[in-house]
């Protein structure tokens, strides 16, 4: 139980509030027109492609063998879309994702069994929960919660 306190009538009372900080990446445009950036899975580096198109973050067998990522043991089998047609993959969950300040947690993923490389697609399952904000060369993202 938290501590009580009787202030008489009249009395100016003041509370100190600090507001958290928020976390936050700045993300800039590339040459192409994309989006990309370095961050990190599981505490390893990782070059994001900015990516609304693909439903969760995804990479290819190679990329999860560099980070260490058990996907054959602990993901689930599947089929996902790709832009060369539909391709065997593995959904897992990513212990945590890091894109500037912004830290998350348990984000869902797809590791691509095919071979190829290249950067992690940063996908919607870690954009959406951040806010996103255009700003044309840059895309900023604040964490929501």
């Amino acid at each position: 139980m938290g501590n009580s306190k009787s202030i008489p009538l009249a009395v100016n009372v003041s509370t100190k509030f600090n507001q958290p900080e928020k976390a936050s990446a700045k993300i800039w445009r590339d040459q192409s027109g994309s989006y990309t950036t370095v961050g990190t899975i599981n505490g390893r580096t990782v070059n994001f492609l900015v990516d609304t198109g693909a439903s969760a973050v995804a990479m290819y067998r190679r990329d999860a063998k560099r980070l260490g990522i058990q996907y054959r043991l602990e993901g689930d089998p599947m089929y996902v879309s790709t832009a060369n047609g539909t391709a065997p993959a593995y959904e897992v969950s990513l212990d945590r994702v890091q894109v500037g300040d912004i830290v998350l947690r348990q984000v869902r993923g797809f590791v691509i069994e095919s071979t190829g490389s290249g950067r992690v697609l940063l996908g919607m399952s870690f954009l959406n929960q951040v806010k996103m904000e255009d700003q044309g060369a840059v895309l900023m993202l604040h964490r929501k919660f």
